[in-house]
């Protein structure tokens, strides 16, 4: 297969599941990454063996299951923000405090998470506050490529929309979002394009008024 991803664009990616929707984005990530095939950031090859190489290359990764792969479970907020960007708050090999609860407050505020304190764990948040949490984690980083896995699965309505506002307003700052869901009415809300998969390969690309659920679902199963 072979897509592009612009600057301010949310490319949806629908399919069933075995499709390998989840397997495309989590190769971008290199977790684990790609056995062949290029990856090109600003038209210049990455090469992508690993998180920690995407990273570099400004790409993160917002995974589908917060609990099992996505949230330190038995740590508070702030290390759970501040951890895709834990060398820029350490000091002689000792975390800074202070600039861990900096940071993880001013994505509070920016992300309207609701908890006690940013030292507390992060497992008593509800679902919709640790999905946000994961969210915060890359925009204290700011990457340039943002990957989305099922980023509503598990919340409720009302931080559903809110994630959604949320996603909307990145790309309108200029992130680029790839954004893989089994929720067609929400990708198609939120999406530019949208490519669905199939067996693998890409069946379709859709956009404008010809991306609707019928479409998505055809392409899908056909």
């Amino acid at each position: 297969m072979s897509f592009s991803l612009g600057q301010g664009e949310i490319l949806g990616l629908a399919g069933l599941q075995g499709s390998g929707r989840a397997a495309l984005v989590r190769a971008l990530f290199g977790a684990p990454p790609a056995a062949r095939g290029e990856i090109r950031v600003d038209g210049a090859p990455v090469r992508i063996a690993g998180p920690r190489d995407a990273m570099r290359a400004g790409i993160g990764l917002v995974p589908e299951d917060r609990k099992t792969v996505g949230l330190f479970d038995d740590m508070d907020v702030k290390l759970n923000v501040c951890m895709a960007g834990l060398p820029s708050h350490s000091r002689r090999g000792l975390l800074d405090a202070a600039s861990l609860r900096r940071v993880a407050g001013r994505m509070r505020d920016e992300l309207s998470i609701k908890m006690a304190s940013v030292d507390a764990p992060v497992r008593s948040l509800s679902g919709g506050n640790q999905q946000k949490v994961l969210m915060a984690r890359w925009l204290a980083i700011r990457p340039r490529i943002l990957l989305l896995l099922e980023p509503t699965r598990g919340v409720d309505v009302g931080a559903k929309q809110e994630i959604v506002d949320l996603v909307l307003g990145l790309a309108a700052e200029g992130f680029a979002c790839l954004v893989s869901s089994s929720e067609l009415d929400e990708l198609l809300q939120l999406s530019t394009r949208v490519l669905v998969m199939n067996r693998g390969r890409v069946a379709g690309e859709l956009e404008g008024a010809a991306a609707t659920k019928d479409q998505v679902i055809l392409a899908a199963t056909t």
